[in-house]
Parts: structure tokens; C-alpha cells; sequence
């Protein structure tokens, strides 16, 4: 569940309510780091949708930025790749 909803989240929309939602469920101790079966985190997800509002919420949940997926790209490579700098910049900063 923890990785599966918030990545869904993640995915459908990028509103507020989203926001508050995924905030409830990483103070409720949701695993922040789980995977699902492509080895993505939730922080993959919200980098791939280029989500700079959720990504400091989950690396203060203690998000993992250098977990790679089954391509064998972490949170950060992904940022690199779609050249969002100021993504990059943050997941840097939590190394």
C-alpha cells in the first residue's frame, strides 16, 4: 500500500488535496522508501512528474534519493535526465 497510494497520488493530480493526503499518510509512518514492482519510490514517482512541492515533503520524511528502480536509475538520475534542474538541486542537497 505505502509506495502503490502515494504513487498513485503522485500520478492522478498534483493539487492540494494530493498534498494534504500525502502528508497524513507519511505522519500515519507510511514506509516512504518502499518500492513497487518497477523498483520505483514515491520520490521516483514525484521526481518523473516533476512534483517540487512533495519532493522536500518526502525527503523530510527521510526519502531516499540514490534507491535505484530496476532500470537502475535513482530518484536523482531521473531529475538529471528530464533536466529538472531545480529538482536535481534539492535531491543534491539531501545527499
Amino acid at each position: 500500500m505505502p509506495v502503490l497510494l502515494i504513487g498513485y497520488f503522485l500520478m492522478v493530480s498534483k493539487t492540494k488535496q494530493n498534498e494534504v493526503l500525502v502528508r497524513m499518510l507519511l505522519e500515519a509512518g507510511v514506509e516512504v522508501n518502499a518500492t513497487d514492482c518497477y523498483g520505483y519510490t514515491a520520490l521516483h514517482y514525484a521526481c518523473e512528474m516533476k512534483n517540487q512541492s512533495l519532493i522536500p515533503m518526502l525527503l523530510e520524511a527521510r526519502a531516499d534519493p540514490t534507491i535505484k528502480n530496476k532500470r537502475g536509475e535513482s530518484s536523482l538520475d531521473i531529475a538529471r535526465r528530464l533536466k529538472f534542474f531545480q529538482i536535481e538541486l534539492m535531491l543534491r542537497k539531501a545527499l
